[in-house]
């Protein structure tokens, strides 16, 4: 069957702890690891699934191979099938829908990040097959996001590569089309919102998990339509997952990656008008006033 909810992202945005904890309710089944990358990867070939090295295929390798090895001691016949399906099997539409069996009184679905930026024809097409689907999109001020991004691809560099790239390179980084996409949040909302409507989607922000992660899951929970009273909110709520480098955004970097995003952050201000988006224009025009006159454009246009 096909899941009934989406996380779509946005990519260091609190996926991470979103996907820990809705697997904690006992009411909602979700798949063993997170990032199934149906949606933006629907057809791998067998070479890539046993030897590809992105991501999410090493992950889905990983996997496998673990659960086999741990056969002996856990006995679960169930995990190492679907483990090994999840792995080697073809992808299709029934291969996703056969990833979410049937669970009486409960809500199935996955998070994956890279959902937020799929073309509006695989959009339409996902709604087409699952009309009930709810999004859940998590919103973090693209500034932040952005540097938190790039600091992940540096320590993934072997032998840490912070100290062997440019100033350049970061900046090529942060203009990259992916990336800039992933900030346009607006853009991407309302892509989504055509198909799946404005009630079956949740928006959050990340302001919001730092400040009260037990607030924005029971308004997740309320979303999802399960139990969402005291009981049911884990004691590991306020647990940072998958945290990035807490030293902040490098002087030289800030009016950078304001001047890329200003015009994202105002859409969103325009959009949400909240006490979030506020702090996030507010924050981008404070980086931007402080740097020397044109600094971020001259540098950004490199």
């Amino acid at each position: 069957m096909f899941p009934d909810f989406l996380g779509i992202g946005a990519h260091k945005a609190g996926t991470t702890w979103l996907d820990v904890n809705l697997r904690e309710h006992p009411q909602i089944w979700m798949p063993p690891i997170k990032g199934v990358h149906f949606f933006d990867h629907p057809t791998t070939t067998l070479r890539k699934r046993l030897l590809g090295q992105k991501d999410f295929l090493k992950a889905a390798r990983d996997h496998g191979l673990g659960t086999l090895k741990r056969l002996p001691q856990d006995r679960s016949w169930a995990s190492l099938s679907w483990a090994l399906r999840y792995w080697l099997g073809a992808r299709s539409e029934d291969w996703y829908q056969s990833l979410f069996p049937r669970q009486d009184r409960c809500v199935t679905g996955e998070v994956t990040p890279s959902y937020a930026i799929i073309a509006e024809d695989r959009i339409r097409r996902l709604h087409e097959r699952m009309p009930g689907i709810k999004i859940i999109y998590l919103l973090r001020n693209p500034i932040d996001r952005s540097w938190s991004n790039a600091a992940m691809h540096l320590r993934k560099m072997p032998d840490n590569g912070a100290d062997r790239v440019t100033d350049e390179w970061i900046v090529a980084h942060f203009a990259r089309d992916k990336m800039l996409a992933r900030a346009d949040y607006v853009l991407n909302v309302q892509r989504w919102e055509r198909h799946v409507g404005r009630d079956r989607m949740f928006v959050g922000f990340f302001d919001q998990l730092e400040s009260d992660p037990a607030g924005l899951l029971r308004q997740i929970f309320d979303f999802l339509g399960v139990e969402s009273s005291d009981e049911f909110i884990p004691a590991t709520v306020k647990v940072k997952r998958n945290p990035g480098n807490s030293a902040g955004i490098p002087l030289r970097f800030r009016p950078i990656l304001a001047n890329l995003h200003l015009e994202h952050i105002a859409a969103v201000h325009r959009h949400f008008d909240n006490a979030y988006s506020k702090a996030w224009l507010d924050s981008a025009t404070e980086f931007l006033a402080a740097a020397p006159s044109g600094a971020g454009a001259a540098v950004a246009a490199r």
